[in-house]
């Protein structure tokens, strides 16, 4: 991300916040719901298991939500400066405008 110009500006907005606990603990009882619907016709679980221990030990971690917005009014130089930064992150980048 070394191309940045005079008018290109880049938003970061972090959040550390107890609520996205409550998002995962949602995803707990989804699949404790799907994990009892599984065991009512002897349907083997242990996948659903672990992906409850996986979500449990994120919960016991600092959860960040991350948002990260290129700002100009040239959507091509947006979508340059989008491909540019892909190779830094890990996840999917929404490049519609409504990111």
């Amino acid at each position: 991300m070394k191309e940045f110009e005079k008018n290109d500006g880049l938003l970061v907005w972090a959040v550390l916040d107890n609520r996205l606990r409550g998002l995962h603990a949602k995803h707990i009882n989804r699949f404790f719901a799907i994990k009892k619907s599984r065991q009512k016709y002897n349907i083997p679980t242990e996948d659903i298991d672990a992906e409850i221990q996986i979500i449990r030990n994120k919960i016991k971690e600092n959860l960040f939500y991350l948002r990260i917005a290129i700002l100009r009014k040239d959507r091509n130089r947006v979508l340059y400066l989008a491909n540019d930064f892909k190779q830094y992150v890990n996840f999917q980048l929404k490049t519609d405008g409504d990111a």
